[in-house]
């Protein structure tokens, strides 16, 4: 048990339910009671076809096609477990959020109580412990189980809601249910009431934060308030401007604390005041770790809008919204209360799908990000035209609601995209787009792609005349080829060079902490430095910024040795040209080369450029980054020695490709007239 100044002991949770005669109570009616609630693979709880819709944090953060399927009595039920890879993820993300709480719990010395420890118990003993801790005014819950949550309506506001007691039925055709597990309740202020209200917290084992451009003008999401670890309340922290939330890609998260929030709302548990939720990333602010405080109802989010106002604070007509239509700025809690009305909407209409005459699908499949690792996947390409714009085109995808709008005006497949005439389309098209920043390349982007799909032609010279590697200053004396491999908790385990023509590795076949990855990770730069100091003027080559990035990981890594950190940060100095070593060379991206002067149908990847285009063949007959990860897995936990040895031999065989990949498209770049 985790534990700070105080806290409640194993045996008094333990003794809840017996304590509050709790051992027989009802779970309200529909709602799950397995280990879906609050599962990131169960984004939908179940319900009876005529009771309560239950949906917990994740069904508004993911594909609403999932919610239609999950309550579609015509559709199979699947079963789903991660493969090696995902599993290792969620290892991982687990082993994040342990050491996070762990240290809060070790600097902040607030009282601490650890539910996680009751996993096992049935959902009442969990929930009455959550609300004791509550009760308490506990300074920190871990894994507190929120009481299951109606919301007349479905309307997903907070004041429509109720929450489910002893015995309630909740039998109302058109009743939505919340339900959800939540990493962290911070307490807050008191509630009118004289108790102490929660924020709800969540960590994340990804990261949170971005440099934003100030100017003259106060915009939203142009400073971060963040608070250290040993002192996390939200009266703590401080603004930092010129930062800012990740809201393009970490929306999901917001959308996630804001259902928790709301069930904190209905509960009578929510802080007063401006509502507020915690965040923990893996952001590094010179060393540290800090907690992010969201604020839930300013408008941080990018919305498409039919009606928006250019001149409101929300809208900058400056940045492409037309006057009456365009986008607008939401918050998260109105982003998620719209989300969760639409999952429930969707629900709805897919629990009557074996009646006679059923409703039409609210929602039909549309390829994205979570396509790849979803439990609906094989359902769902079934209903998908081969030829589908959004199956076809992943370089550069259109978003869902652009996939969406072209549909509406029967522009489905590569082909009819391929064959439009976009000055049409872009008169009804781009009005329905204008959340998009460059909806109009985009398009036509989309539309050259399709036209390419259908020539068979992998990409194009966008481009005239010869092609310098490097672009700028004088040729290498000698040139080194570089590639990385990494784990699925992305921890470099192989560090692959070609220099003359031969391979040089260096490779740890184990699991990683930090010290064994900064270890290997000096040997492998030790040679590199080396060589440079050695070989006169010389030119790293590698493809795209993954190697760059996680070299300046490990130069900016607080637990590196002194002469760890010297070390790295020299290499890191020379592969940007900084602190005098510019004329010792430097490190070239041909992923930017490449971009310079072509355009891809399938994008310009290392395997498409240097299959298609430098002639190269790859040994293994599946290359792939996602697959060298389970490859990895093998490697170090293969059930035999010779298991192990053959994926630990097929990883060194395909980095080794992947440099020698890397040495021929730089020489076929060079070849071009």
């Amino acid at each position: 048990m985790s534990s700070g100044r105080s806290g409640l002991d194993l045996t008094h949770r333990l003794g809840l339910a017996g304590r509050l005669g709790l051992d027989d109570r009802p779970v309200p009616d529909g709602a799950p009671t397995g280990p879906e609630v609050g599962a990131p693979s169960g984004e939908v709880g179940s319900g009876a076809a005529d009771g309560p819709i239950w949906l917990n944090a994740y069904a508004a953060r993911s594909c609403a096609v999932k919610t239609h399927n999950q309550f579609d009595p015509t559709v199979a039920t699947v079963s789903w477990q991660p493969d090696e890879t995902l599993q290792e993820l969620f290892n991982g993300g687990d082993g994040f959020e342990s050491a996070v709480v762990d240290r809060l719990v070790r600097e902040s010395g607030l009282s601490v109580v650890d539910l996680r420890l009751l996993a096992d118990q049935p959902w009442p003993v969990q929930q009455a412990a959550s609300a004791q801790a509550v009760a308490d005014g506990v300074d920190l819950i871990v894994g507190a189980l929120l009481p299951p949550t109606l919301a007349d309506g479905a309307n997903g506001s907070g004041g429509s809601e109720r929450t489910v007691g002893r015995g309630a039925a909740g039998r109302t055709d058109g009743t939505a249910g919340r339900l959800g597990s939540v990493d962290l309740l911070v307490r807050g202020g008191r509630r009118p009431d004289g108790r102490h209200g929660y924020h709800a917290g969540e960590i994340k084992w990804h990261k949170l934060h971005e440099r934003r451009t100030l100017t003259g003008t106060t915009r939203p999401n142009t400073a971060l308030l963040l608070a250290e670890l040993d002192a996390p309340a939200r009266d703590r922290a401080v603004r930092k401007w010129g930062y800012g939330f990740r809201t393009h890609t970490r929306e999901a998260d917001l959308l996630q604390v804001a259902h928790y929030h709301r069930m904190l709302e209905a509960a009578g548990w929510s802080a007063p005041g401006r509502p507020a939720a915690m965040l923990v990333g893996t952001d590094d602010w010179a060393g540290r770790t800090l907690v992010t405080w969201v604020d839930l109802d300013e408008p941080l989010l990018r919305t498409f809008s039919r009606s928006a106002d250019p001149r409101s604070d929300r809208t900058r007509a400056d940045e492409g919204a037309a006057s009456g239509e365009g986008w607008t700025l939401h918050s998260p809690l109105e982003r998620y209360d719209h989300e969760f009305g639409f999952r429930v909407a969707v629900a709805e209409v897919a629990r009557r799908q074996d009646q006679p005459d059923p409703p039409a699908p609210l929602v039909e499949p549309v390829v994205v990000k979570e396509c790849g690792r979803c439990e609906w996947w094989e359902h769902c390409a079934t209903r998908l035209d081969p030829d589908d714009i959004s199956l076809r085109i992943g370089s550069g995808a259109l978003d869902i609601r652009e996939i969406g709008t072209l549909r509406a005006h029967g522009i489905r497949t590569v082909a009819q995209l391929a064959a439009a005439d976009l000055d049409e389309v872009a008169v009804w098209y781009l009005p329905e787009v204008a959340h998009r920043t460059s909806a109009a390349d985009r398009l036509a982007a989309a539309a050259r792609r399709a036209r390419m799909l259908l020539a068979d032609v992998a990409f194009v010279r966008t481009t005239d005349g010869p092609i310098r590697v490097p672009a700028d200053g004088p040729a290498f004396a000698t040139e080194v080829d570089l590639d990385i491999e990494t784990s699925a908790d992305g921890r470099v385990y192989l560090w692959g060079f070609l220099l003359g023509g031969r391979y040089r590795s260096f490779a740890a076949f184990e699991d990683l902490d930090d010290e064994a990855e900064r270890a290997l990770a000096a040997e492998a730069l030790g040679w590199l430095r080396e060589t440079v100091l050695a070989g006169g003027r010389t030119g790293v080559y590698h493809y795209s910024e993954f190697e760059t990035n996680h070299l300046h990981r490990l130069a900016t890594d607080p637990g590196a040795t002194p002469d760890q950190h010297e070390l790295f940060a020299w290499v890191d100095a020379f592969a940007t040209g900084r602190g005098g070593l510019a004329g010792l060379g430097g490190f070239v991206d041909l992923l930017g080369v490449v971009k310079a002067h072509f355009f891809g149908a399938r994008g310009l990847g290392l395997k498409v450029v240097a299959s298609d285009g430098a002639g190269f063949a790859w040994r293994d007959d599946d290359p792939g980054g996602l697959n060298s990860q389970r490859w990895f897995l093998d490697a170090v936990h293969g059930e035999t020695g010779t298991e192990r040895r053959a994926a630990r031999e097929r990883l060194l065989a395909y980095n080794e490709d992947d440099v020698i990949a890397t040495a021929r498209v730089r020489d076929w770049l060079r070849s071009q007239p």
